[in-house]
């Protein structure tokens, strides 16, 4: 006899995975870039990111797993051996942080993205560690990572709830450059584009053949961005999904969305798409980046 399905809501998070190196830096007195110091240090932090990290931080929103919660959580898991900058199986990005002070105290922030170390085209195949750990094939959201490390075109690694023909989950995908490319959007262009929710930047659309405004004004910034989704063949297949939101960092946010009217949390295959924009009055985008304090939150 099979058992009955779980009255919790169940959520699968995979993606692409990366290794995070962050690195704390402070400059000892007197001290410049091409000096050695004594009184200067740095330290390196290592971090499980991409689709590691979306678990954790969707883990933190729902609840520890050992208490009561409305849902129930699957994701990757890293693997439990150490790791370390050569090592070829994952991917390595790294960052620079320093301290700044604010309203009096000590935060400390990033300063500069150092770049990206691809894995190695010749590294070892992926272990069981890349794969949804008792992946349920029935799952009611699919949280994606793709970063476009080769996720996108790895079609073992994707959850089984995704390519099952009896399952019908929402999906919430993250996607990085190049946007509305590769195997993965066209199969849920294909399959779940009426229950398909993307979020991705101003930034990677730009680099895109997507032609933005920027410094004008954020009305013009958004009618610029719902015209591209709508009508620019290299891009508008997103107009086909239920919602799409684009983030300016911190600075704002723009949401294209296809909701039914009185249709619940369903979308209308002939609803139009309608567009908002969220953002600060007071500044215009890439202002909080230059704020005098410094640093990225």
């Amino acid at each position: 006899m099979s058992q009955p399905k779980s009255q919790k809501k169940t959520i699968v998070v995979a993606g692409d995975v990366a290794i995070d190196w962050n690195i704390a830096s402070q400059q000892g007195l007197g001290s410049r870039g091409y000096d050695f110091s004594r009184d200067a240090w740095a330290r390196a932090y290592e971090q499980k990111g991409g689709a590691f990290l979306l678990a954790d931080l969707i883990g933190s929103i729902i609840g520890n797993p050992s208490q009561e919660t409305e849902y129930d959580l699957f994701q990757i898991h890293p693997p439990t051996d150490n790791t370390f900058p050569s090592d070829n199986r994952f991917h390595h990005a790294y960052a620079l942080w320093s301290p700044f002070e604010e309203k009096g105290e000590r935060v400390w922030r990033i300063t500069s993205h150092l770049g990206l170390d691809r894995r190695s085209e010749n590294a070892p195949e992926f272990g069981d560690w890349n794969q949804v750990e008792n992946d349920p094939p029935d799952a009611d959201l699919i949280i994606l990572n793709d970063e476009g490390y080769g996720f996108r075109n790895c079609r073992d690694l994707w959850p089984k709830a995704l390519t099952s023909r009896e399952s019908k989950p929402w999906v919430l995908l993250k996607m990085a450059r190049p946007v509305a490319q590769g195997a993965l959007w066209d199969y849920l262009q294909d399959h779940h584009a009426e229950r398909l929710i993307v979020v991705t930047t101003a930034q990677d659309l730009r680099q895109t053949e997507v032609q933005i405004s920027q410094g004008l004004s954020w009305e013009r910034t958004a009618q610029d961005i719902a015209w591209e989704l709508v009508y620019n063949p290299q891009v508008n297949d997103f107009s086909r999904c239920a919602a799409v939101v684009v983030s300016f960092d911190t600075a704002g946010a723009f949401l294209l969305s296809r909701f039914g009217q009185g249709t619940g949390h369903e979308v209308s295959a002939k609803a139009a798409s309608q567009y908002r924009f969220f953002f600060d009055p007071m500044v215009i985008g890439g202002m909080w980046e230059e704020a005098p304090s410094g640093g990225m939150t």
